[in-house]
């Protein structure tokens, strides 16, 4: 969905230098996943959002501040081949990068510029390629933006997700948001996690879950539309390079891509008229720079 855009990135270090465990855990399928994801706003047409279906659009934040918790890379899919398992799947991944306690860090105010170290513990990988990266951040998120069309106006985030800011010049308000739930449904069922958004370097998907990293299931996993199990966010990126590992490896670099996604204009009230009136978080994508001696 993202063929058109423009490259630009904000790079997290993670350098390698202590130990790591890991455990095996069971393998269940109650959890469930959806995929709508909607098109990038568009200044050609003549309203930012043109799908009808998902109602929305993504572009680039001008805030994004997200916590890190855990980093790591895999041989397998941690949720499973079908993606349905209900408990993060540790037997093949191994964890590069963790903080028990980490600050939020602005993600969007990198883009263009130099990395930025984190301040959690690194942990070098075994020898040996990784077709799946992993990301364990906290679920609530905040952002800022200011998208402007041509002839349908100015659509600026405000502290309240449901308002818009249409003033000439708004610049946008940061506002917190919290992902807890991914499917528009009955206020009992929980969508935990959120698949096949096509990027760039290959495939992201999110998963909602608990601090042991276990989601709800579907079926009566919410309570009044929350999933009960939506501490943390997951996301899981399916490379199209995957990413290798050498005995000359000394450090890896995450990049983040926000430009045109990261948040997300909605158009919720009514009947679809294209023209956003909400403002909230959006998928994100990235990518690997592995250097070597």
């Amino acid at each position: 969905m993202f063929q058109h855009f423009i490259r630009a990135i904000a790079s997290a270090i993670f350098l390698f230098s202590a130990s790591f465990v890991f455990a095996q855990v069971d393998l269940a399928a109650n959890a469930n996943n959806v995929s709508d994801l909607g098109t990038v706003c568009t200044v050609a047409g003549a309203v930012p959002i043109t799908d009808a279906t998902a109602k929305q659009c993504t572009f680039t934040p001008s805030v994004y501040k997200m916590s890190l918790f855990e980093m790591g890379l895999c041989t397998a899919h941690p949720f499973g081949a079908n993606k349905l398992s209900d408990t993060f799947l540790t037997t093949n991944c191994v964890v590069t990068y963790v903080d028990s306690a980490p600050s939020q860090l602005d993600v969007a105010a990198l883009l263009g510029g130099a990395p930025s170290t984190v301040n959690g513990t690194s942990t070098p990988p075994p020898e040996g390629t990784y077709p799946f990266v992993y990301m364990v951040m906290s679920s609530t998120f905040n952002i800022a933006g200011v998208f402007i069309h041509p002839t349908a106006g100015t659509f600026a985030s405000t502290a309240v997700l449901t308002t818009i800011d249409n003033t000439v010049g708004a610049v946008g308000v940061e506002a917190v948001d919290t992902l807890t739930n991914f499917a528009d449904s009955l206020a009992t069922d929980c969508g935990s996690g959120f698949t096949g958004a096509a990027v760039p370097e290959g495939t992201m998907d999110a998963f909602l879950t608990d601090t042991a990293l276990t989601r709800s299931p579907f079926s009566n996993g919410a309570t009044g539309s929350v999933c009960d199990k939506s501490d943390k966010i997951i996301g899981v990126m399916t490379m199209n390079t995957p990413v290798t590992v050498t005995s000359d490896t000394t450090s890896v670099v995450f990049n983040f891509n926000l430009t045109n996604q990261g948040v997300q204009l909605f158009d919720d009230v009514g009947g679809f008229s294209g023209v956003p009136d909400g403002f909230g978080i959006g998928p994100f994508s990235g990518s690997f720079t592995v250097t070597n001696n």
